[in-house]
């Protein structure tokens, strides 16, 4: 099975113009399709109308092949997701498993790569994530768990080193590749 998912359903990380994805299934979580496809957002007067309307538009050729999860669910062999909402209220992480190994994809979970690691409960700006301190609750329990040793983190929107592990000594966190 070939699947196209993203870690938040919006219109920034979707494809806009003509479908890129012409035969995969397309997966997303239930409480983001929700919280993203909600029609009722379109009236209203910040970031969601139109990020809604971005949305409905770029989901509408996948909409015959979508298939909706549950976080938590198993998507395919070796491909979990985990919850990670406060950024959005249905985000999810994938940890991809083969060969005893793991790895966590979390998207844009984290916000900044040097205040995230050490103060999770920080956040920038109140219209950034739709719940503020579940965002934080998950940042740090991302951290924690998967950081600092089951798993290492891909960390996508920073600067190299852009994978490893944190390893907490003498209350610094270092990111060893």
């Amino acid at each position: 099975m070939t699947i196209c998912t993203r870690t938040i359903l919006s219109a920034s990380s979707i494809p806009t113009a003509a479908p890129l994805f012409q035969t995969q299934t397309f997966i997303a979580g239930k409480t983001d399709w929700a919280e993203w496809t909600n029609e009722e957002n379109l009236s209203r007067n910040d970031f969601r109308g139109p990020w809604t309307q971005g949305t409905l538009e770029a989901v509408a050729p996948y909409r015959h092949r979508l298939r909706l999860f549950k976080s938590g669910a198993s998507l395919a062999p070796g491909l979990t997701t985990h919850s990670v909402a406060g950024h959005a209220a249905g985000m999810v992480a994938y940890i991809f498993e083969s060969e005893g190994q793991k790895v966590m994809f979390t998207g844009d979970l984290a916000h900044h790569q040097v205040f995230d690691p050490h103060h999770p409960e920080w956040f920038f700006h109140m219209d950034y994530d739709t719940d503020p301190a579940l965002g934080a609750a998950a940042k740090a329990e991302v951290f924690a768990k998967g950081g600092c040793g089951e798993y290492p983190l891909p960390r996508v929107p920073f600067p190299l080193p852009r994978a490893g592990r944190s390893l907490s000594r003498r209350r610094r966190d270092l990111s060893i590749p």
